[in-house]
């Protein structure tokens, strides 16, 4: 929902931002990457145990997004920055290729990947 009020309903129908929306997504959103810290990928590598499962790859799908709009689910989360690493890896080359146009939109409009160094 971050993703959709910060960036994609004001392009596409070229209305402002509504920043308290903004605002209220982003708290809940930070809320759940705390959980995928503090409980999800505590004890383990991905989230539904050792090996890479569909969870990982929607879960990751969804984080991916924010990103487009200036947002790093990674900063301050070093477990969430390494497990979106390993699920690249374990859904490569498929994960880029599936991401493609995530990657085109945050290109065009400045932003970095998350978890890259600037």
């Amino acid at each position: 929902m971050y993703f959709q009020h910060k960036f994609l309903i004001p392009k596409m129908f070229g209305t402002e931002v509504n920043e308290k929306k903004v605002a209220d997504f982003q708290s809940r959103m930070e809320d759940a990457l705390e959980k995928f810290e503090t409980v999800w990928l505590k004890d383990q590598p991905f989230l539904a145990g050792n090996e890479a499962s569909i969870a990982d790859i929607l879960a990751a799908c969804e984080l991916e997004q924010p990103s487009m709009a200036g947002y790093d689910v990674c900063e301050g989360r070093p477990l969430v920055t390494a497990w979106l690493q390993r699920v690249r890896e374990a859904f490569h080359p498929h994960y880029d290729e599936g991401h493609a146009i995530v990657n085109k939109v945050r290109v065009k409009q400045g932003f970095k990947a998350p978890g890259a160094k600037l």
